[in-house]
């Protein structure tokens, strides 16, 4: 897993992303600002794994183009 050179967008436009989803949408204000402030970019080659199970974990992902495939196991 490598983190881009992708300059992210500024605080408050990762915030009002972040508002779109429900899951945000009711957090204060500061809150999110510091959710946002947290925001990394990070690039996965096609089939790559993000996390395991069993790993310890390590973050809050989403997806911001592209897909993730959960599963259990190797299959």
């Amino acid at each position: 897993m490598t983190v881009t050179d992708l300059t992210l967008p500024s605080i408050d436009q990762r915030c009002a992303y972040l508002r779109t989803y429900r899951w945000f949408a009711e957090l204060p204000a500061a809150a999110l600002e510091q959710l946002a402030g947290m925001a990394r970019i990070r690039t996965l080659a096609d089939g790559q794994c993000l996390h395991r199970k069993g790993d310890a974990a390590d973050g809050l992902y989403g997806v911001l183009s592209g897909c993730i495939k959960v599963r259990d196991g190797l299959k």
